[in-house]
C-alpha cells in the first residue's frame, strides 16, 4: 500500500492506494476510485456504497474482509441501509442497498475474505411491476 499527500488549493489531500491485478485502487476524501492500468484513464468505478451491476445485487467493490453483516435472510431493508461492512486497504466501507425490499440472498459471513466483484447480498425490490 502506498500513501501520498497532495497540496491543492491550500488544502492537503491524503491519498492511499494499492495495485491489485490490472487495477489501481485509491482512497481520498471518503471516496474510493479505480484506474484500469491497461487503459490509463481516470474514472470513478465505485464509492463507499456497493458496486451494483444490477439493482438489488450488492457486490464487493474490492478485495477485503467482511467485518459486519447487519442483515439476515428475509429481513426487510430500506434503500440506503447499510447491509455489510467491508474492511479493505485499512479502511472500512459500508455497502448499502440501492433498493427497498427483502433480503433473498446472503452469500457472506463475518470474517469472510471476499474478492473484487463477489456477490455478497441480494435484495428483492418491493416495488411492484405491472402484470397483464
Amino acid at each position: 500500500m502506498k500513501s501520498l499527500n497532495i497540496e491543492y488549493e491550500n488544502k492537503t489531500l491524503h491519498i492511499i492506494g494499492e495495485q491489485i491485478g490490472d487495477k489501481i485502487w485509491y482512497h481520498c476524501e471518503g471516496e474510493t476510485y479505480c484506474i484500469d492500468s491497461k487503459k490509463p484513464r481516470l474514472g470513478r468505478e465505485s464509492s463507499s456504497s456497493a458496486t451494483q451491476a444490477e439493482s438489488g445485487k450488492i457486490s464487493s467493490p474490492m478485495p477485503g474482509k467482511v467485518i459486519k453483516v447487519l442483515v439476515a435472510l428475509g429481513d426487510s431493508v430500506q434503500q440506503g441501509q447499510t447491509l455489510v461492512v467491508l474492511e479493505a486497504m485499512k479502511m472500512e466501507y459500508s455497502l448499502e442497498s440501492d433498493v427497498s425490499g427483502k433480503i433473498t440472498g446472503l452469500n457472506c459471513s463475518e470474517l469472510d475474505q471476499v474478492k473484487l466483484g463477489e456477490l455478497l447480498v441480494e435484495v428483492e425490490s418491493d416495488q411492484f411491476s405491472l402484470k397483464k
